[in-house]
């Protein structure tokens, strides 16, 4: 009877620790490191990959830019999540970004988890000027992106 009642809390000790001990051993995927860019435009108008652009900005985790009419603020730098395939969403490096109009800050569209050089639409009710946005660079040790606005 004794060897019945270990064998089963064996077993129920293994069910628990070995789940949770497999991903003890994986690894956290590599992020990259781009350089800063040179070329720092700003707000205006340019071109890119034949778009038209509000802006190109990089800006740190927790700062924002604004043209005086439209604010973007990178509000996150997410790493690579421990344990994700290093090609899965999970395991790259993303970026939460917020927009808004300064005539009304309180009505702002959130962008959660934009990938590197991930273009997505902008679907927001509140911002009539930006349709898109393009992330060119995340580097997530020194903890900036840079991004068009479109």
């Amino acid at each position: 009877m004794k060897h019945i009642a270990r064998l089963i809390c064996l077993l129920i000790l293994l069910t628990i620790f070995v789940p949770a001990g497999a991903c003890i051993f994986c690894s956290t995927p590599v992020a990259e490191n781009p350089a800063f860019p040179s070329d720092l435009k700003g707000w205006g108008v340019s071109g890119h990959n034949g778009m038209d652009n509000l802006a190109f900005l990089v800006l740190k985790k927790g700062e924002e830019s604004n043209n005086g009419k439209i604010a973007v603020k990178l509000t996150d730098i997410l790493p690579p999540q421990r344990c994700a395939e290093p090609n899965s969403f999970f395991g790259h490096v993303r970026v939460n970004l917020q927009i808004y109009n300064l005539s009304n800050p309180n009505q702002k569209c959130d962008l959660t988890g934009l990938l590197h050089r991930e273009y997505r639409p902008i679907k927001c009710p509140f911002i009539s000027d930006v349709s898109a946005i393009h992330t060119d660079e995340i580097n997530l040790y020194e903890g900036w992106a840079a991004f068009y606005v479109q």
